[in-house]
């Protein structure tokens, strides 16, 4: 028997549309509500079938669990579905009283609600790491521990509760800075990431954590939109590889620097002899450059080589990716590479006029493994891309979920490059 939509249903359908920022009105729209909610809070995530049931997509024969109701709820700002629906449909006349609302107001309603002693643990438990890196000389920190503090760093980060002194204490304690080169906040520069980045780069004690800070500052400048010419201006020249820096802000500096070349602009790395052949080197020889970090160097400098439409260098990157792939050392590690490499080749692929290779590998990729410090910045390019490659409704919901990315991180800048890369 098909459960006709009650006023809380349809209440309830509206509030989540409302924090989602469009309607749902087909599966695909449930598939990017699903991974939002995953994203969200991973303990109350939705199937995209429960979802399509309590859309009326699909025929909905019982009624939706109270754990789904909650996990709902919650999504659209209520601490659980019994205060969602006491206060929308119980206690109606209290809620007409300006100062009486269990709701923070829309414009501050962040990803995640949360009470002041959430975050206060949170906090106090990043906190304790942080000591024992300080106090023990000894102190080892497992792999476990280090995805432990990635999770509640960025918790901290996406609800704008990341306190000032924590991230200085960080920057400020050796040992803990490998926290900001593994995860550095790429999903937010536009807010508290850049002044996180720029505390990074006052603190800096060498020429790696400098290279690093100065590269990352200037990619969010020109992620939000910044002048190109001024935010690369003052990086420094970078004409050679040095094997014992991290390939990662070599390959974002040079990337920078090329794409201010496409733009007509001059700077003292890209206007030395033999700059695009340093990249096409790095491309080639990373194993070799970089034998402890493999292949770092050519994931990094895909997304430049993208942004600045290169084809040479675009044509260099693929065939790399070919024999990378054709070897047989590499073929089973290249089936669990990060995710970042598929959605890369595809927008490499597409733009090298390979369609239908690009939908392919597309196809495949599994957002939901995407490094949660740059999930969003990935997801941008991946759904501009699906954007680019399918129309009707799969188009449309690509649309949908790039412009809600977009009012999450603020990055206007890099989505006009890529609505411009063809």
């Amino acid at each position: 028997m098909k459960i006709t939509p009650t006023p809380a249903t349809i209440k309830l359908r509206a509030d989540v549309e409302n924090k989602l920022g469009f309607e749902v009105t087909c599966t695909r729209d449930c598939i990017i509500l699903s991974q939002e909610l995953k994203r969200f809070d991973q303990r109350f995530s939705l199937s995209v079938s429960t979802l399509r049931r309590f859309f009326g997509i699909i025929k909905q024969n019982s009624p939706l669990s109270y754990t789904s109701l909650n996990a709902l709820a919650r999504y659209t700002g209520a601490p659980s579905y019994d205060k969602w629906n006491n206060h929308h449909f119980h206690k109606a006349a209290e809620t007409k009283k300006e100062n009486h609302e269990i709701f923070k107001p829309e414009n501050t309603i962040k990803d995640f609600d949360t009470s002041p002693a959430t975050i206060t643990k949170t906090i106090q438990a990043i906190e304790q790491i942080l000591n024992q890196f300080k106090h023990k000389g000894n102190f080892i920190i497992s792999p476990q521990k280090l995805r432990e503090i990635n999770q509640l760093t960025f918790y901290l980060l996406r609800i704008n509760a990341y306190p000032t002194e924590t991230w200085k204490k960080l920057n400020r304690t050796p040992k803990a800075r490998i926290f900001s080169l593994a995860f550095p906040p790429m999903d937010f520069l536009h807010g508290v990431g850049k002044p996180y980045m720029e505390d990074y780069l006052a603190t800096a004690t060498s020429e790696e954590e400098k290279m690093f800070a100065n590269s990352l500052i200037a990619a969010g400048s020109i992620y939000t939109g910044g002048n190109i010419n001024a935010a690369v201006q003052g990086l420094k020249l970078i004409d050679r590889y040095d094997a014992a820096l991290h390939p990662t802000p070599q390959a974002r500096m040079l990337g920078l620097n090329l794409l201010a070349l496409k733009n007509g602009i001059k700077t003292k790395t890209n206007q030395k002899k033999g700059f695009r052949k340093l990249i096409i080197t790095g491309i080639q020889k990373d194993t070799e450059l970089w034998s402890t970090r493999v292949h770092i160097f050519k994931l990094r400098i895909a997304e430049w080589l993208i942004l600045s439409n290169d084809t040479g260098l675009l044509n260099e990157y693929y065939n790399s990716i070919e024999a990378m792939k054709s070897s047989q050392e590499m073929a089973y590690k290249y089936d669990r590479l990060d995710p970042s490499y598929e959605i890369f080749q595809a927008w490499i692929l597409y733009l090298l006029h390979k369609k239908d290779e690009a939908i392919q590998i597309i196809e495949s990729i599994d957002l939901a493994k995407l490094a949660i410090h740059e999930e969003r910045t990935l997801s941008i390019y991946y759904y501009s891309l699906t954007a680019k490659l399918y129309s009707g409704e799969k188009g449309k919901s690509s649309l949908k979920y790039l412009d809600l990315l977009i009012e999450q991180t603020k990055y206007h800048g890099l989505l006009t490059i890529l609505n411009l890369t063809n």
